[in-house]
């Protein structure tokens, strides 16, 4: 039985690429995705043991497409890159935050940014123009945006499944193109005083001012610039969602609290 699973398993792999390969050279010149692979199911899976709304659930999509190897990411970007993971933006974060505060007198303000349905918000045109200035194939960007547009979805609920709906904007959750892509969408989001860093993994983002002499300027002013290019780029801050934590060897008075978009998140003291 082994032998034939094996068997099985090897003609597939011959299969799929012979496959790959005729589907890439009938759509070469025209750089159409086939439809049969921008269609997808929508399984709303619960984030929470007890449902009271429609934001209690996560939109998961299922379709056909596998992912692509993109460009260079930003070096602050831990998702979707070799050798990195996880592990790696926090240790790095660690490191970042333990190094500042061998001064005496430093501190840290990490804010958690929690961006709202991030992967429905992208825009395809927009995603092809960050593309290509970052050099990436013009037949690439263009199969991407025709991924993205009149893309056919419905919803399955159990055991009910309604007519499907045609849309052109996000991308595919539960897709593995889908982070990437995000990961590209977002690749222009960097900070640009040194002493604030910008940590993402895909849609999550993390910021921390590393302050010295009680100055918070670049920080917040970090924070700001953040808000302004989420607003740019149609994400959606979830200020419900996004906490700040301040980390300091000695105990500071009067630390105000940070402000994103017109809401003011009192900060989490950590001391070390």
């Amino acid at each position: 039985m082994s032998n034939i699973r094996n068997s099985l398993y090897v003609t597939s792999v011959y299969l799929s690429e012979s496959f790959t390969k005729s589907t890439a050279q009938l759509k070469k010149k025209s750089c159409e995705v086939p439809r049969c692979f921008k269609r997808s199911t929508i399984i709303p899976v619960p984030k929470k043991p007890k449902i009271s709304g429609l934001n209690d659930y996560r939109p998961v999509t299922l379709t056909y497409l596998k992912d692509i190897t993109g460009p260079l990411l930003d070096p602050h970007q831990f998702a979707y890159r070799a050798n990195r993971s996880v592990d790696d933006a926090v240790n790095m974060g660690m490191h970042y935050i333990l190094q500042h505060l061998d001064r005496p007198g430093n501190y840290a303000r990490i804010l958690f940014v929690d961006v709202s349905s991030a992967f429905n918000t992208i825009i395809p045109d927009l995603l092809q123009t960050k593309l290509m200035k970052i050099s990436v194939p013009t037949p690439i960007c263009q199969w991407i945006t025709n991924f993205l547009t009149d893309r056919q979805q419905q919803v399955r609920f159990g055991k009910l499944t309604p007519g499907s709906l045609t849309i052109s904007t996000g991308a595919p959750q539960g897709c593995v193109l889908s982070p990437l892509l995000f990961s590209l969408y977002t690749n222009d989001c960097t900070a640009t005083d040194p002493s604030v860093k910008l940590l993402k993994f895909a849609d999550d983002t993390t910021v921390i001012g590393l302050i010295s002499d009680g100055d918070e300027s670049a920080y917040r002013q970090e924070v700001e610039q953040l808000a302004v290019w989420c607003s740019l780029n149609n994400l959606e801050l979830n200020t419900l969602k996004t906490v700040e934590m301040v980390v300091l060897c000695i105990e500071l008075y009067h630390l105000g609290s940070i402000m994103v978009q017109w809401v003011a998140l009192p900060p989490h003291t950590s001391f070390i």
